[in-house]
């Protein structure tokens, strides 16, 4: 049922089905990619994703003390890629008022040419920081669209403490006060994107 064409007196089946979909995907994810990894997913192509997209999904699990660093080369050529943490029924973490996301316009990429974000619930004081607020599990999703190449991401756990030492030496320091501009940047663009 698309919602599109969904009747107001539709709407609630519509939305038992879309959270029985979410929470079926979710124990796909956690039974067949495992947790704290991130591997191509073929489910979503079957299911009607964007045809020229490549998706990585994977779940999240990870202590208030640990947090995640996600490692990947970038395709050669790509027109868009993103990565986002969610919750435990698959809806992004409150991009809005959270760094749960980023885009290729949005993250920094190091010096090496490798894309590198921090999962934690801390902010780790690094640009690529991906904020998983208060849930103990849930969602990573990765997506390279119109790429050339699909390099496979790494996801290591990690000490909060020992986060630096798993990051090149010149990962710029990220200041509470720069974390509350960039948050407020995001928040205007939030208000600010064009809704059809």
């Amino acid at each position: 049922m698309k919602l599109l064409h969904v009747r107001p007196g539709e709407l609630a089946p519509w939305v038992e089905q879309m959270i029985d979909f979410d929470m079926q995907l979710i124990r796909y994810y956690r039974e067949h990619h495992g947790v704290n990894v991130l591997i191509r997913s073929t489910k979503i192509d079957k299911m009607g994703g964007l045809p020229r997209q490549a998706y990585y999904d994977g779940m999240h699990e990870i202590t208030d003390d640990e947090c995640l660093i996600v490692e990947t080369d970038l395709p050669k050529q790509v027109r868009y890629w993103q990565i986002l943490v969610g919750d435990d029924r698959f809806c992004t973490v409150d991009w809005v008022n959270r760094q749960s996301s980023l885009n290729d316009h949005q993250a920094r990429t190091d010096t090496d040419g490798k894309l590198r974000a921090v999962i934690s619930k801390r902010d780790p004081g690094v640009p690529n920081w991906l904020d998983k607020a208060d849930y103990p599990w849930g969602v990573i999703q990765l997506r390279w669209f119109v790429a050339s190449d699909h390099p496979d991401p790494v996801v290591t756990k990690v000490p909060f403490g020992e986060v630096r030492s798993h990051l090149p030496p010149d990962t710029p320091v990220v200041t509470p006060e720069e974390r509350t501009v960039q948050l407020q940047d995001r928040r205007e663009a939030a208000l600010l994107r064009r809704i059809w």
